[in-house]
């Protein structure tokens, strides 16, 4: 399976040597964060195939279909039958890493394979994910011509399964509330709010486009407390003019101009977490992939990446570099750290979810 020759040392490296040159400041070691049970809300890198099948969120009925991966290669390393899954990666995506190294071991299920009447009982599952890829964290995010759940559709499924699904199976409002208290909430979003919102909004002002932004992740997430949600990983946002689809096409180097507009939204991100844990009576960890992603960038020997510029996967398409249905990616995908032209590897998503669980980008 991709990724297994990484999971080693790669926290031995970030942040744990003396003398730094990039000016970043070697972080603590902490407690690892245990994941009994994973909610998951997000975009196209932590969709687990549920854009391809967009749900009614009053009648839980599948209406349209969104954004798809449900073709090889994407998900031929996901499992043994190579079987493609709807996720936008060779295998596994972060959020799946994360589940896959929890105490269950277990990937989250589906929202959209869980509406099926065949599920087990919930006392049984070891997570939901309601990823959507396309959407964002603003209600009007999205592509042009294509369906999607925007966080706030993503948190009305969930109510619904606690309202009926949950509640009914646990019974008592307390055992409810242990429930939840137990379970981590994983909200890995935002980038196409910048990818498709951003570019129409004038004046492009960062600050005030990242202050709409904050506004609604807070009111989202105060949702999601008030539902019961105690224990929250948020991922701040990569560098995405870093991607290989966003580079400058003339030298090849990372994009600056898509990046700068995204440190105001990092910056305010980092500092509603830290507000947030005086607001309410839960626990709130940033994931850092901003500096992961650079880092992996920087020194990508120290990952095992040989290729951290090019898609492993990668033909042109309408000026998009995309996986094509039956297109033959790289044999060596663990060296790659891009696996089509706006998405990561499974080995990338391994070396973000070890880090995480260990603290050392989840703080």
């Amino acid at each position: 399976m991709a990724s297994s020759h990484k999971l080693v040392s790669l926290f031995l490296f970030l942040w744990s040597v003396n003398a730094r040159d990039d000016g970043v400041e070697p972080v603590a070691h902490h407690a690892r964060l245990l994941i009994n049970r994973l909610y998951v809300f997000g975009d196209s890198n932590v969709d687990p195939g549920n854009t391809m099948k967009v749900v009614d969120p009053n009648t839980k009925h599948i209406t349209k279909v969104g954004l798809t991966a449900d073709f090889p290669p994407y998900g031929i390393d996901f499992d043994k039958k190579s079987t493609a899954t709807g996720r936008f990666t060779n295998g596994k995506t972060a959020a799946d890493c994360l589940g896959f190294l929890g105490s269950q071991s277990s990937v989250p299920l589906a929202y959209t394979n869980f509406l099926d009447d065949t599920r087990t009982s919930i006392l049984s599952i070891t997570g939901i994910n309601y990823a959507s890829s396309g959407c964002g964290i603003l209600p009007y995010t999205k592509p042009p011509m294509v369906e999607c759940s925007n966080l706030q559709k993503q948190i009305d499924f969930f109510n619904l399964t606690v309202n009926q699904d949950l509640s009914p199976t646990l019974g008592k409002p307390s055992a409810l509330k242990s429930y939840l208290s137990d379970a981590v909430f994983f909200i890995s979003i935002g980038v196409n709010d910048f990818v498709f919102t951003y570019p129409t909004v004038y004046p492009k002002d960062p600050e005030e486009f990242a202050f709409f932004l904050i506004r609604e992740l807070r009111n989202q997430i105060g949702r999601l407390f008030q539902i019961g949600a105690r224990r929250f990983i948020v991922n701040n946002i990569a560098p995405l003019g870093c991607l290989p689809g966003m580079r400058n096409k003339a030298t090849g180097r990372c994009n600056e101009e898509v990046n700068e507009p995204l440190v105001p939204y990092n910056n305010r991100l980092a500092a509603l977490l830290k507000n947030l844990m005086s607001d309410y009576d839960a626990e709130f960890f940033l994931a850092d992939s901003h500096s992961l992603f650079n880092q992996m960038i920087w020194y990508p020997g120290q990952y095992g990446f040989m290729n951290v510029k090019d898609p492993c996967c990668g033909e042109d398409y309408h000026g998009q570099s995309v996986c094509l249905p039956g297109s033959t990616p790289c044999s060596n995908r663990d060296e790659y750290l891009f696996f089509d032209g706006e998405h990561v590897t499974q080995a990338a998503n391994f070396a973000f979810a070890h880090l995480c669980i260990n603290r050392t980008i989840c703080n």
